[in-house]
């Protein structure tokens, strides 16, 4: 059995009176696509500039050699999982992963 979708690609102009006050969430490809301060160290340096990374989050980036911003939320969320099937409550990680 195939599920078939046809999803057109339409001009702005044809769908822009659909979204006035809406948002658009494009991936970190296509933004980077726009404009090379979407790279994941631009918006690292940033989110320090700005002090919106707290200190657990930053040792992460640390310790990890990272900017990718998807990486450490990943393993933060691999974390959490081990922690919930092992039975460990930990409001540090919880923290974490919401910052």
């Amino acid at each position: 059995m195939t599920d078939s979708f046809e999803y057109p690609i339409k001009e702005w102009v044809e769908i822009k009176d659909d979204y006035e006050n809406g948002s658009l969430i494009i991936g970190n490809g296509a933004s980077i696509a726009l404009h090379s301060k979407f790279g994941f160290s631009s918006l690292k340096e940033e989110a320090e500039k700005l002090s919106l990374l707290n200190e657990d989050i930053s040792k992460l980036f640390t310790e990890f050699n990272t900017c990718d911003f998807e990486l450490i939320l990943r393993l933060v969320w691999h974390a959490k999982l081990v922690n919930k099937h092992l039975g460990i409550m930990d409001q540090k990680i919880d923290s974490a992963y919401d910052n």
